[in-house]
């Protein structure tokens, strides 16, 4: 069994000792391949980016919201990508049950997931669905590509073990990377990103463009908004709204 950690965000700072308030709306971020959100072994220190977007939440909410970091850097710190990738149903349910077992209202909760992470998010809030209620929620950061989509050798997962629409009311996903994500629609919004761009903006690499996801979004929280050609603008709004099906935008946009 994957070890996973829950980590309550304070403020500027993981707070164990913080209890969850029911009554509040809850949030809960989770990394994806080779990546930690905190735990014993590196003194409960988190990506950057998880930080920066707990942080920003918690500017957003006030106090009055449950912020959780997870950490399965146990199942995902490994050189056999795949293996990481065949234990996101586990870390789907470990999520989900410890939801459950403090009492969280699906209905006010978001999940945040990156890349592998993103799908571990689908399986948590089809769990929660079939056994509590719908998740508000689900924000996929560039979900996971391979073993999911499918290729030369092999069929797209269905729907059961990857991130879809029905794991939440509302399904959002970034795709930022043709390479390391998932290409086709698979939420209820999905927002291509610079999408015929070789490099995202601060990238040098495929894994910078992988990575651009969390950025965006953290600069969407953080109350920037993106101009397009078209006299919309891709900000928060547009995250929380009702705009659906694929979307093409362009953050290079000034």
């Amino acid at each position: 069994m994957v070890d996973v950690f829950f980590n309550t965000w304070d403020n500027n700072r993981i707070n164990n000792s913080r209890p969850i308030d029911t009554n509040d709306p809850t949030y809960v971020i989770v990394h994806g391949y080779q990546s930690t959100g905190g735990n014993p072994g590196n003194n409960f220190t988190p990506q950057a980016w998880m930080s920066e977007m707990a942080q920003n939440i918690r500017d957003l909410e006030g106090n009055d919201a449950n912020i959780l970091v997870v950490d399965w850097q146990d199942g995902a710190n490994t050189l056999n990508y795949f293996a990481a990738a065949d234990r996101v149903d586990e870390v789907g349910v470990e999520v989900a049950d410890y939801l459950l077992g403090q009492g969280v209202n699906p209905a006010n909760t978001t999940l945040i997931g990156h890349s592998l992470g993103a799908h571990i998010m689908g399986e948590a809030g089809e769990e929660l669905r079939e056994r509590r209620g719908e998740v508000d929620r689900l924000i996929g950061l560039d979900p996971a590509g391979p073993e999911f989509e499918g290729g030369w050798f092999s069929r797209p997962n269905s729907t059961d073990y990857r991130l879809d629409p029905s794991d939440a009311d509302r399904v959002v996903a970034f795709h930022t990377s043709s390479t390391l994500g998932y290409d086709d629609p698979l939420a209820d919004l999905d927002l291509y990103i610079n999408w015929d761009d070789l490099l995202q903006p601060g990238a040098s690499t495929f894994v910078g463009n992988h990575g651009y996801a969390h950025t965006l979004y953290n600069d969407l929280l953080d109350g920037f908004g993106f101009a397009q050609s078209n006299g919309t603008t891709l900000s928060l709004s547009t995250i929380n709204g009702n705009t659906a099906g694929s979307v093409f935008v362009d953050t290079f946009t000034v």
